[in-house]
């Protein structure tokens, strides 16, 4: 804004120019009146000129806008697709800049009431949640309409599984497991390595040596060194190598990509109900915890940045709480005069 005249009634006169680069014509008028007020509509030109210039995207664009970005992430889950397909059906309609909050929390409501679980409902709430927040960060949607869909809420109430197995459960399993199958289900037990994590190791990666695996990438971005024990090492020892190829595992001269139905045979075989191989990583986390090894540690050797998300092994930790205060019974040790 430029102030080409003041007046002696203290009004001012003001050209407003705007300029609209390629989007379209440029803004440009003179306004006569209070200072203060020629700023005010300065403000409101912009922001009006803004949404009229601004393409108009749907959440359908926006779904697929993000499904680019994100699959090509470590963290990108493949059950995320049918999630963004799903909200995708849902809202895809309609206008990012316009989005109604109103309806995801009807969404949220209805979802409760087809049996929906906390955690199900949850899921569907956060990804609209972050597909919002990167709506702002590309422009296709104002922070305002981002920070008023966040303020639909998450569930609570949602609980977070932790099955895991017994030795006796472990050992059955690992006895029908195939050849091809056994090693990896070694290694997640006594690592706590995610499924990925594993099938995709290559030899340059193992130090038996010095007793470590090393990951370059990780679900949340960032390497870590995996301690080995004995029994990982003879697992790993077991295992021929494929002179043409680095990666560990193999089956039938192929590098292995996927044991879903291979492992869900195996736990039918042992008799093993409701069990996933993500739950090898709760059994490797709780085994540490029932024998006595800290929270920060088991969180450590998971490669998690926070305490929260081992919590959920607290209550198997033998008598912590009852030792704690044990402590307070001893007597304090007294300190002679000479030092």
């Amino acid at each position: 804004m430029r102030i080409i005249r003041r007046h002696p009634d203290s009004t001012v006169t003001a050209e407003i120019h705007i300029s609209m680069g390629r989007k379209g014509r440029d803004y440009r008028r003179r306004h006569r009146g209070p200072a203060e007020e020629m700023y005010a509509i300065e403000k409101d030109v912009k922001a009006a000129l803004g949404k009229k210039s601004r393409q108009i995207i749907t959440f359908g664009r926006l779904c697929e806008e993000f499904r680019t970005w994100a699959e090509p992430q470590k963290s990108f889950e493949r059950h995320k697709k049918y999630l963004i397909e799903a909200i995708k059906n849902e809202f895809g309609h309609l206008p990012v800049c316009e989005f109604p909050p109103l309806l995801l929390d009807q969404y949220k409501a209805r979802k409760q009431s087809e049996g929906k679980s906390p955690a199900t409902v949850n899921r569907y709430l956060s990804l609209v949640h972050v597909m919002f927040t990167k709506a702002a960060e590309w422009g296709f949607a104002d922070e305002e309409i981002s920070k008023r869909v966040h303020k639909i809420k998450l569930l609570k109430g949602e609980a977070k599984r932790t099955r895991f197995l017994l030795e006796p459960e472990a050992d059955k399993l690992l006895a029908v497991c195939p050849a091809h199958l056994k090693p990896i289900v070694a290694i997640a037990i006594h690592t706590g390595m995610r499924k990925s994590e594993i099938l995709s190791l290559t030899w340059g990666q193992v130090d038996t040596k010095n007793g470590y695996i090393t990951l370059h990438e990780t679900k949340n971005s960032e390497g870590r060194q995996v301690p080995i024990n004995q029994t990982v090492r003879k697992t790993l020892k077991s295992i021929p190598r494929h002179i043409m190829n680095p990666h560990i595992f193999f089956y039938m001269g192929e590098e292995l990509k996927d044991i879903k139905r291979s492992f869900a045979t195996a736990c039918d075989s042992a008799g093993i109900k409701d069990f996933t191989f993500h739950d090898l990583r709760h059994t490797f986390a709780s085994w540490l915890v029932m024998r006595g090894v800290d929270l920060r540690t088991v969180m450590e050797l998971l490669g998690h940045k926070s305490l929260k998300m081992v919590l959920r092994y607290a209550h198997l930790a033998p008598d912590h709480k009852s030792k704690a205060v044990q402590i307070l019974d001893r007597k304090p040790r007294k300190v002679g005069k000479g030092g």
